[in-house]
């Protein structure tokens, strides 16, 4: 005598609400710096959410607001010694360790300050453009964001 197998599914659905924009309340301080800059409040508040940068860093670093350059000076040597530490000065190294690049930035940091304008990723950028987004990272989060090698070339204390 042959027994009858059942099977017994179970479905979820998720139903996924559209967010309004006059349902979410946004800063009066990041409504007027998206103002100011030519932007929707709602993609400047999602932007600063995802970065976690503040309106006036993130609108430098996203080149919507006329900031001063970062000086000539940031592309100097200091750069070049770091990648030796970090990379043994290889440019275009993919360690496979979540850092990328002569400057061995991870993705969180290359997207955060701008990196995604030059290339995919840091290992896929020229030099020049690892050290800009580098020189932007670094004014805001200091030489720690590069630890080890920031102590050893007596940038760090």
């Amino acid at each position: 005598m042959a027994r009858a197998l059942t099977c017994a599914a179970l479905l979820f659905v998720t139903v996924v609400k559209p967010v309004l924009a006059d349902e979410v309340a946004i800063p009066d301080d990041i409504v007027r710096a998206a103002t100011d800059a030519g932007l929707d409040p709602l993609d400047l508040a999602g932007a600063l959410n995802t970065t976690g940068l503040d309106a006036n860093t993130y609108l430098c670093v996203a080149e919507h607001l006329n900031c001063p350059k970062i000086p000539d000076v940031a592309f100097s040597s200091v750069w070049y010694r770091l990648a030796n530490c970090e990379s043994n000065g290889r440019w275009s190294i993919n360690t496979f360790n979540g850092y990328y690049g002569g400057l061995q930035e991870d993705m969180a940091f290359w997207i955060r300050y701008g990196g995604l304008k030059y290339a995919d990723r840091p290992d896929h950028a020229s030099p020049s453009a690892q050290i800009t987004v580098a020189s932007r990272g670094q004014a805001v989060q200091g030489w720690g964001a590069w630890p080890r090698c920031s102590r050893l070339l007596g940038l760090l204390r």
